[in-house]
């Protein structure tokens, strides 16, 4: 299998432990470290808690797939500890004051928590 980012060819170690395993690498090592992810959570109080998770604190040229095991790994968090809220996925998040207040009018609409997924946010 080859890296989402950067085309080479992704070489697994077998072990005894993980030899019958299926494990599906998405990202080689060199751009897990190279492209660090850190979890960032913001709070916008408006109404209800509109909450904004985003997996990098710069903006980078990486493919939207390239860290769906992170992302889906976030997903089951988020349903398994709130289970009746709205989750939206952005790629790179901007936030403006249109953005805000249809963010605004979708939590009065849901009368719940949202939780918005993306890769980027800047203000």
């Amino acid at each position: 299998m080859r890296c989402l980012i950067c085309k080479r060819i992704i070489q697994r170690k077998l072990t005894f432990s993980n030899i019958f395993k299926h494990q599906v690498d998405l990202v080689c090592d060199y751009c897990f470290k190279r492209y660090p992810f850190h979890i960032c959570c913001s709070t916008l109080p408006i109404g209800k808690n509109i909450n904004i998770y985003s997996l990098f604190e710069k903006k980078n040229q990486i493919p939207d797939n390239a860290f769906l095991i992170e992302y889906s790994r976030i997903f089951e968090y988020i349903l398994n500890n709130f289970s009746k809220s709205v989750i939206l996925v952005y790629n790179n998040l901007y936030l403006n004051d249109f953005l805000i207040n249809n963010l605004e009018i979708i939590a009065k609409l849901f009368n719940n928590e949202i939780y918005i997924l993306c890769n980027y946010l800047s203000n």
